[in-house]
């Protein structure tokens, strides 16, 4: 995990909070419990975060970073280009499944995660991950072995096919409270399916 620009005491508080808020959600977390899992006042908890929308955006902050830094070190050490998808597809159902009670950026998003500092961390998110993926597309360009396509539109068909496949198994697929491992799996899998369709179109023959 990798807490950025935190001192201690707030690290710690974000540690107690991404366990609480990845178990039971955010919605069903009170700063109060946070507060008592830490053996810490009110006052002290509300000292270094002011509300509890400040204290997911922290969380969230955590988490980004980390899903960032996970895909972009999958890439650089992927030996082919389909390698490097399927494993930063492998990073995203990890996340996912991870921190599924969260709900981050999909149509169950709490009320902290619809707050609009937290939609610019996702936009942000989005920019990073298709400049690392067209960056991606540009390695194997230069090598000979994909095709002279457009890297940054290229890069957003992969993303959305990917989110696509997860809102339609999530969302239109689940109904329960919490996926089940075939549910992730079947996602995966096809994930899979399109993600061989898309590297053979943009191969070079």
């Amino acid at each position: 995990m990798s807490l950025v620009n935190l001192d201690q005491k707030q690290e710690q508080i974000v540690e107690a909070a991404l366990k609480r808020f990845t178990h039971f959600g955010i919605s069903k977390t009170t700063m109060n419990e946070i507060a008592e899992d830490l053996s810490l006042s009110k006052a002290s908890l509300y000292y270094h975060f002011p509300d509890k929308t400040a204290l997911v955006l922290s969380v969230g902050e955590v988490i980004l970073t980390d899903f960032l830094k996970a895909q972009m070190e999958a890439l650089a050490k992927a030996d082919s280009f389909k390698e490097g998808i399927l494993d930063i597809l492998s990073i995203r159902i990890s996340f996912g499944q991870k921190y599924f009670m969260m709900h981050i950026g999909d149509v169950q998003s709490d009320i902290n995660t619809n707050d609009p500092k937290f939609k610019m961390m996702l936009e942000d998110l989005r920019s990073k991950e298709l400049d690392f993926i067209a960056a991606h597309i540009q390695r194997f360009q230069v090598k000979g072995f994909l095709k002279q396509v457009d890297k940054l539109e290229t890069a957003k068909v992969l993303i959305d096919m990917l989110i696509g496949i997860w809102i339609c198994g999530i969302h239109v697929q689940h109904k329960g409270l919490f996926p089940s491992e075939e549910l992730f799996e079947d996602i995966r899998m096809k994930c899979e399916r399109v993600i061989t369709i898309f590297c053979d179109g943009i191969k070079r023959n």
